[in-house]
């Protein structure tokens, strides 16, 4: 490489790993932040363009850091450069990366609703204003399912699904306001908010990627504040309930409190997964999920036979933290591939209902009842959402499947 090397401008905090090893985040702008080893921070710190790279590897293997002219010129190129964290890099977008989301469509700056969390932020000022809130919504959720629990069956025919459906996405909505009032209370400007699809479902994101600038505890209390604020919508629909006795209130309640629940699974990477990840200081812990397991298993049986001859030998909290989690994560993944496999064979199968759901959306398109319209529009998104997710799977495998072909010939060429 010419020249001498220069990193960007970046802030520098210190925070330990679950085996107590620190590491370091480094933060270079709003949406670029980067985990790394002390040893690759002390690296970076010398990029800072006074010095050759001659200079700069003979300084570091007399700290001690042995480092090869081929291992600094491959650190550089694989790492820095894709990452965007060199002042001549002219990947102006920086790596690309891992989207979850089938649909990732930006609306609108989160920045334009400062008002309101200027507001909003005092239901996060302290455990004494926390603790009776969600007593409250505890009290609203056990009597919406006690009071639903006596209804006969059938309430579910005059069920008014827009109005449900509009109270649950509307409180996913304030799911996202409250990942971002959180983050307005620390003073970390966070980015746009937008709509997209998860698996099978519409969901609300926003960027948070700048709560990275934050230490461990404010990263969980931000992690939680989503789910905290959408629970928070069923106080009003219950005093809505209590004046005008809507039941399709109290089901909306129900799906509320549902809906946010399951953001706690760890699983998929919801607000549970961030939350552990950051409590336990962990990150990336779906990347990889074979080989941590196979780490995990090669340690227990090096540790048994270790018990056998007596001798000591001890397994780091991250081996069992990766591997359990790993295993749990490679079934639940298999479990929903096998559930939708299973729905796209039985819509096959029972393909009579689907041609009558579409004859159902055309006469009510043609007599004009949008009602109706809507809720068939919505029955016929949820049966075709698994085979959209099967097509979506098997593509992206054929994808890869060609590139590493085309890689592997390409080394034969050569």
């Amino acid at each position: 490489m010419e020249g001498l090397l220069q990193v960007k401008q970046y802030e520098t905090r210190q925070e330990l790993d679950i085996d107590g090893n620190s590491f370091y985040i480094l933060s270079f702008d709003q949406s670029s932040h980067i985990k790394v080893s002390p040893r690759a921070k002390e690296i970076i710190d010398k990029l800072d363009g006074t010095n050759s790279n001659e200079e700069i590897i003979n300084d570091l293997n007399a700290k001690g850091i042995s480092i090869t002219d081929k291992e600094f010129d491959y650190f550089i190129k694989k790492f820095l450069v894709p990452k965007n964290m060199m002042t001549n890099s002219s990947n102006k977008s920086g790596e690309k990366k891992k989207s979850y989301l089938w649909l990732h469509l930006p609306i609108i700056e989160s920045s334009k609703f400062r008002g309101l969390y200027s507001i909003l932020k005092y239901l996060l000022y302290s455990r004494w204003v926390v603790i009776p809130l969600l007593i409250i919504v505890s009290i609203c959720g056990v009597f919406s399912v006690m009071h639903l629990s006596k209804y006969p069956t059938d309430i579910f025919n005059n069920l008014n699904t827009i109005l449900v459906i509009f109270l649950v996405y509307l409180s996913m909505f304030i799911h996202e306001l409250g990942h971002a009032t959180a983050a307005y209370k620390y003073d970390v400007n966070v980015g746009k908010i937008g709509i997209g699809i998860y698996l099978t479902y519409f969901v609300f994101f926003i960027d948070m990627t700048n709560t990275w600038r934050l230490d461990k505890n404010k990263r969980i209390i931000n992690d939680v504040s989503g789910m905290y604020f959408q629970v928070l919508t069923t106080i009003p629909i219950f005093v809505c309930y209590m004046i005008s006795h809507n039941i399709s209130l109290l089901i909306g309640i129900v799906l509320i409190l549902m809906t946010s629940a399951m953001n706690l699974i760890p699983f998929l990477r919801m607000d549970g997964y961030w939350l552990l990840s950051d409590y336990l200081n962990v990150q990336n812990i779906q990347v990889k999920a074979f080989k941590s397991i196979k780490e995990m298993t090669v340690e227990l049986i090096n540790a048994k036979r270790a018990r056998k001859m007596d001798e000591h030998y001890s397994i780091s909290k991250s081996v069992y933290v990766y591997g359990i989690y790993s295993s749990v994560y490679v079934l639940t993944t298999c479990l929903i591939i096998l559930s939708l496999l299973y729905s796209v064979m039985g819509l096959i199968q029972n393909h009579d209902l689907l041609i009558n759901k579409f004859i159902s959306l055309q006469q009510n398109i043609i007599h004009g009842n949008i009602s109706n319209v809507l809720v068939d529009l919505n029955n016929l998104f949820i049966l075709f959402i698994p085979v959209i997710f099967v097509v979506s799977l098997l593509a992206s495998f054929l994808k890869r499947l060609y590139l590493t072909l085309k890689i592997k010939g390409g080394l034969k060429a050569q």
